[in-house]
């Protein structure tokens, strides 16, 4: 079965909505279309040979959040051991469309392709730099009736 892993850097960033200008021209917002951007080139210089799944797939994404300075102590240690978990935005959802969007064409023919997806979001821990770890796998259709019950 195939499977891809990808480590995007920074901190998570969700998916903005698309602004209106006062013309009436809709656009992507730049922090959006930068972070769609540098996905996009992280798995194209990764896999830069391989063609896009054409079959049912599996993503997990864990969204590591920068654990605040402003914490106390005893705070950031919590947050460091996974006791305290980041409840702020961005909204999670939000961050798996914006990555689910940028490998749309290139990852995988479609997101529409995406028939499990497990996504999580805590606090980095100590030595541990901000980022999204995303992972893509095929999977069999046995695989799906002993996932959904």
């Amino acid at each position: 079965m195939g499977k891809v892993e990808l480590d995007i850097p920074g901190k998570p960033i969700g998916k903005a909505r698309p602004r209106v200008t006062r013309r009436g021209i809709t656009y992507t917002p730049k922090t959006t279309a930068d972070r769609e951007k540098l996905v996009r080139q992280i798995y194209a210089a990764k896999y830069p040979d391989r063609d896009p799944f054409t079959c049912p797939l599996r993503v997990a994404m864990t969204a590591v959040y920068p654990v605040p300075v402003s914490a106390p102590a005893g705070r950031r240690r919590d947050m460091m051991r996974g006791c305290i978990l980041p409840t702020s935005r961005p909204d999670l959802d939000n961050v798996a469309k914006l990555i689910l969007d940028a490998l749309n064409g290139l990852a995988y023919e479609d997101d529409s392709r995406v028939c499990l997806l497990d996504i999580s979001k805590r606090y980095a821990r100590e030595g541990e730099e901000p980022h999204t770890s995303v992972i893509i796998s095929e999977i069999a259709a046995d695989e799906m009736h002993s996932e959904m019950g």
